[in-house]
């Protein structure tokens, strides 16, 4: 695509000074000796002679050329971008450009290369078909777009501003971890945390809403507060609760200062409605727990709040992770519990032999319980009457 034409020179607004040469090449200026192409003529006025003042700018091809520019010391050439002050070209004329040198057009749009006489420039470089503009005689990406894929077909097809798989930067991606929906703004993750995490460490972007407030001693109810004097955090709320983390083998009953029982039956037992465990037990932390009939120690149990020991997994083997355990319910399949960096396989209930001694499966079935299954690794408790199965709640 040819910009200029070679062979013609624009003077926009020179000003003769006191019969001196515009050019500097001989004593008067005699514009007539540099004939314009498509015979135009000097805008406002004749053709100056014998150092005549040219009364405005000269034309090219019948269109008037920006009148008041200087021509030299600061030409304004190709619809906007600066000329290059004093450079006479071969022949004595005025140079449009400096010749190799590579610029942007006046749209921001096509790469101007400068040919080699400095009187035309061309270009076959169009940055808007990149999804880019021209600056500083390239094609860069806009403000915080920027280009991620490398493909050439979508040009800069990421804001980096928002993107929360490339927040702030091309592969940076907001954690997913307890955050409710994952957004970045101005280049920072900002999603909105799950009911009851918090964002405490300040690095949204690497594990998301760390911070489970509703049981951590040291961000109790909000990030920074501490239970102090030995109190354990339950609800969000500092108390003299028992707690740990993970499962529990063992446990003395008698332990369990600040849980409550709220329901208990054999394995063997059939058909109760999940709906009315539930009713009994409304505290914001569960535990489950199994035992031979009647013992006062636990012989397995594990707690976390309400919402995490509830979470509907269906009927897949995934775990849901809160409080150091895996949790998986299904009110039609199985409910129970394994340790988080064990593969369960749940048929309906787990049948996996690892850690046999951290799982517990209770079978579901429309809606309510169902005879079995295992204890720890006590299992085939389907009719069992020797075993129970208990849950505890805490304010």
């Amino acid at each position: 695509m040819s910009w200029l034409k070679s062979g013609f020179w624009v003077l926009v607004g020179v000003v003769g000074l006191s019969g001196a040469s515009a050019c500097g090449a001989r004593g008067n200026l005699d514009v007539g000796e540099f004939e314009p192409l498509g015979g135009a003529t000097a805008a406002g006025g004749a053709s100056a002679r014998g150092g005549a003042q040219s009364a405005g700018a000269m034309a090219v091809g019948g269109t008037p050329v920006v009148a008041g520019a200087p021509a030299f010391g600061g030409a304004t050439a190709f619809g906007g971008s600066l000329g290059f002050a004093g450079t006479v070209a071969t022949g004595g004329v005025p140079s449009m450009c400096a010749p190799g040198s590579v610029f942007c057009d006046g749209t921001s749009r096509y790469v101007l290369v400068c040919s080699a006489d400095g009187q035309s420039a061309s270009s076959n470089l169009d940055c808007l078909t990149l999804g880019k503009r021209c600056q500083g005689g390239a094609c860069l990406c806009a403000d915080t777009q920027t280009d991620c894929n490398g493909s050439p077909k979508d040009g800069c097809e990421t804001n980096i501003s928002t993107s929360p798989d490339n927040c702030a930067s091309c592969g940076l991606v907001c954690s997913s971890n307890h955050v409710a929906v994952r957004t970045c703004g101005g280049g920072v993750c900002n999603g909105t945390c799950e009911a009851g995490y918090q964002d405490c460490n300040g690095e949204k972007l690497k594990d998301g809403c760390e911070t489970n407030i509703n049981t951590d001693v040291k961000n109790c109810g909000g990030c920074g507060a501490s239970c102090l004097g030995g109190l354990s955090c339950a609800g969000g709320k500092c108390t003299s609760l028992y707690t740990f983390t993970g499962t529990a083998r063992n446990l003395p009953i008698a332990s369990l200062a600040g849980w409550s029982q709220c329901f208990a039956e054999p394995y063997g037992q059939k058909g109760t409605p999940l709906d009315k465990v539930k009713l009994a037990c409304p505290g914001s932390q569960l535990m489950l727990a199994c035992r031979p009939k009647g013992a006062a120690v636990l012989q397995l149990a594990a707690y976390a709040p309400r919402a995490d020991v509830l979470f509907d997994t269906a009927q897949s083997n995934l775990l849901h992770v809160a409080n150091g355990v895996g949790w998986y319910y299904s009110a039609t399949w199985s409910w129970g519990f394994a340790p988080p960096n064990e593969v369960v396989e749940r048929s309906n209930c787990d049948i996996a032999n690892t850690a046999a001694d951290q799982r517990m499966c209770w079978h579901t079935a429309d809606g309510g319980l169902d005879g079995g299954y295992r204890c720890g690794s006590v299992d085939n408790l389907n009719m069992s009457f020797d075993y129970e199965r208990l849950v505890f709640q805490a304010p």
